[in-house]
C-alpha cells in the first residue's frame, strides 16, 4: 500500500484549542489512517493534545509518516543504528509507535518532531530507504551499503521547470527515482 503522509500543523495555529492535522495520499490509505487518527483521539479519551505534542520548542511540528509493518525492522535497523543514522542526518527526533493500538496494525506510525525543514528531511531519507530496498528487493538496483548509506543531492531548479520534474499527482518523479 503507499504510505500516507500526515501532517500535524505547528504549535501556535490552535483554532479554539484544536490544530489541524492534514493527511494526505492514496483514497484508500488516508482512510485508513483517519481511522487509526480517531482511534489514537478516541483512546486519549477524546483529547485532542497527544502527548507528543507537549515538549515542543517555538516552531517545532509533530509529523507521522505511516509505515508498513514489515519494513519497521529496516527503519530501526540493527540495535537502532538506522534510526540513529536518520535522526543524526535530518536534524530531528523520530520514533517508531509499535505499541498500543499498533501492536499488531498493518502499519505503525513513525514520529518525526522537530523543525519543520527537518521533519521534511527525516521523511524524505525514510522514503528513499524503503524505495531503495524494495528496488533491491525487485533485484533492479545493488547496492552496497558496506561504504554507508546513501545519501541525497539538492539541486536548485528555475520554477518554471519544477512542474516538468514533479509531473501530474508526482508520476514523474517517481518514475525518475
Amino acid at each position: 500500500s503507499v504510505i500516507p503522509d500526515i501532517q500535524v500543523a505547528p504549535d501556535g495555529t490552535e483554532v479554539n484549542g484544536e490544530r489541524q492535522v492534514s493527511i494526505s495520499g492514496m483514497t484508500e490509505t488516508v482512510e485508513k489512517a483517519k481511522t487509526l487518527v480517531s482511534k489514537v483521539i478516541e483512546d486519549a479519551g477524546g483529547a485532542t493534545s497527544l502527548p507528543a505534542t507537549m515538549n515542543l520548542l517555538p516552531g517545532q511540528e509533530v509529523v507521522e509518516l505511516m509505515v508498513p509493518a514489515t519494513k519497521v525492522g529496516l527503519i530501526i535497523g540493527k540495535g537502532g543504528e538506522m534510526i540513529k543514522m536518520l535522526q543524526e542526518r535530518a536534524g530531528c527526533k523520530m520514533q517508531m509507535i509499535q505499541d498500543g493500538p499498533y501492536a499488531s496494525a498493518p502499519e505503525k506510525p513513525l514520529r518525526m518532531t522537530g523543525f519543520p525543514e527537518n521533519c521534511k528531511k527525516a521523511r524524505q531519507y525514510v522514503l528513499e530507504l524503503l524505495e531503495q530496498k524494495e528496488l533491491e528487493a525487485r533485484g533492479l538496483i545493488n547496492v552496497d551499503y558496506s561504504q554507508g548509506v546513501p545519501s541525497t543531492i539538492e539541486m536548485n531548479v528555475s520554477k518554471d521547470l519544477v512542474g516538468f520534474i514533479i509531473g501530474r499527482n508526482g508520476e514523474h518523479i517517481v518514475l525518475l527515482s
